[in-house]
């Protein structure tokens, strides 16, 4: 079987890329397609999902936020699209609570990035003590944001496709 027959199956896709030019600040790019070219209606949940947790992020995120409260942001977002597609049912409330959005997003949101993809600082200064709970125990700061501070903010969810999704 060649690659047309694999394509053909509705796969949600991921790639992610570290680069690190020296002397430029490393980068961290994801993105996530169809390997097929076409969302299937499961994987349009997904995707939308997981995009709407990385815009409430990206809008949340400045100078004075705890990191862990945007990890725990996104995945009450991700959590709240899955109930209003039907995948989920309760309150997203007690769901976040019970760290059922660990299901969904085991990794930590994110990590600084610097003259390496995964720099270093993550646990210094103003940092809580790591957490011992699914999905935060992964988190690599929990930090309060800073000016200049360059992180990675990384929702994506790899968890959902083996559910069907």
């Amino acid at each position: 079987m060649g690659w047309e027959g694999v394509l053909k199956i509705p796969i949600l896709k991921s790639l992610r890329r570290d680069l690190k030019l020296s002397p430029i600040p490393a980068s961290d790019v994801t993105c996530s397609f169809p390997a097929n070219g076409k969302f299937t209606p499961q994987q349009r949940i997904t995707y939308n999902a997981v995009l709407k947790a990385n815009q409430a992020v990206f809008k949340a995120a400045k100078p004075g936020v705890r990191w862990a409260d945007m990890h725990l942001l996104a995945e009450r977002v991700i959590l709240t699209e899955l109930k209003a597609a039907g995948v989920l049912v309760g309150e997203v409330e007690e769901m976040v609570e019970k760290r059922m959005g660990a299901v969904f997003m085991p990794h930590g949101l994110g990590h600084f990035m610097g003259l390496d993809v995964h720099d270093v600082g993550g646990y210094l200064g103003d940092a809580e003590p790591r957490s011992t709970l699914p999905g935060l125990k992964s988190l690599r700061t929990t930090r309060y944001l800073y000016n200049r501070f360059r992180i990675y903010i990384s929702t994506r969810s790899p968890l959902l496709n083996p559910l069907g999704l």
